[in-house]
């Protein structure tokens, strides 16, 4: 039997340290990959498609891992595509598309080999909405018999005489212009005004009284009614106007007796214009009105009437009764005045007579 000699032991023992050493490297080679793919983080890209195969603007892509459940959330550009970063998601994930008009699509994405981006690609297919019955009840109205009810074919506006002021009340002209897209068209010399709707004249209007044609142009501010400005109608039954029709319908009296009076005075002294006294056409105005109303006989029959007095009176604008502010603004230089009038004096022709008014006086009742 042959004894081994010592040295060789020990060389032998030498050689099987070393494989085993180097068989250590070699499994730690092949752990740390491993370990070091598990800590990097997941990158998800993908395109969303319609039915016609042209790109889906944002659309709601969610990612969730597997692994410990977490999401991530993203939404699609232009070109469709979006992107996903998962840290520590462990690479299977269950992926979900939202939009609106469109069937929820999900499905799974898990990685295979050593892909360095995951791929999920999705196409989406259209989906009607169904949406919850809406029921609507409501109260029947009940119909208006004053004559109040509005024009379902036409424009129709009631004039508020709270919000007119009492200078023009009565004034149906006036009255109508305070409403949006009426024009006041003021008369001259005196002349009653008139009102203009989409540029036309005020001819092309129409005043009715209790559903009767009437041609004044103003009532007393006492009077009550009704008043309600039509535009642009299409009842045929309804005709004689292609501007505006002015409505009045005057409330009858009751069992309950009512007076009023109204006395306004505008004195001259009492105005202020910073655009000079003539020019700010001051004036002296004076009204006096009123209204009674009440039962003839109780529930059966009643009166009612109102009445109205004026009087006013303006200075007519001319070269001697216009001060040097007023005529700067019209374009007149005072020197030029004061020459023309020099001159006048010098030839001898008179400046002044009787036979000319100095006012402008209406009276009404």
């Amino acid at each position: 039997m042959a004894v081994p000699k010592p040295h060789q032991s020990i060389e032998g023992t030498v050689f099987l340290r070393r494989s085993l050493f180097v068989g250590l490297l070699a499994l730690l080679a092949l752990h740390v990959p491993q370990v070091a793919r598990a800590q990097d983080a997941d990158i998800i890209r993908g395109r969303v498609v319609g039915p016609d195969k042209k790109p889906l603007e944002n659309v709601t892509v969610t990612a969730t891992s597997l692994v410990n459940q977490t999401s991530r959330n993203s939404k699609t550009n232009k070109d469709g595509r979006f992107s996903i970063i998962f840290n520590g998601g462990g690479g299977d994930y269950m992926m979900s598309y939202t939009s609106i008009g469109f069937q929820p699509t999900r499905f799974e994405v898990k990685r295979e080999v050593d892909e360095d981006i995951l791929v999920a690609d999705a196409s989406m297919s259209k989906q009607a909405v169904t949406l919850d019955a809406v029921r609507v009840t409501a109260g029947r109205e009940r119909p208006d018999r004053n004559g109040n009810q509005l024009d379902v074919g036409g424009r129709d506006q009631t004039i508020n005489t709270n919000n007119v002021p009492i200078d023009i009340l009565g004034d149906l002209s006036a009255m109508a212009a305070t409403l949006p897209g009426i024009t006041l068209i003021p008369g001259a010399d005196g002349a009653a005004s008139g009102f203009s709707v989409l540029g036309l004249g005020a001819d092309q209007n129409n005043i009715t009284l209790n559903g009767l044609n009437f041609s004044g142009t103003d009532l007393p501010r006492d009077a009550t009614t009704q008043t309600r400005v039509t535009t642009s109608s299409f009842d045929p039954s309804r005709g004689g106007f292609s501007g505006a029709q002015i409505a009045l319908r005057t409330n009858s009296g009751t069992n309950y007796v009512v007076r009023s009076l109204h006395q306004t005075v505008d004195a001259p002294t009492l105005q202020y214009s910073p655009l000079g006294g003539t020019v700010g056409q001051q004036f002296t105005n004076l009204q006096l009105s009123g209204s009674a109303s009440g039962p003839i006989s109780l529930d059966k029959a009643f009166y009612s009437f109102s009445w109205q007095l004026g009087r006013r009176a303006s200075g007519l604008l001319d070269l001697l009764n216009t001060d040097p502010q007023a005529l700067a603004r019209a374009g007149v230089s005072s020197d030029s005045v004061a020459q023309l009038l020099s001159t006048l004096s010098t030839l001898g022709v008179p400046v002044t007579t009787s036979a000319i008014p100095h006012q402008r006086l209406t009276q009404n009742g």
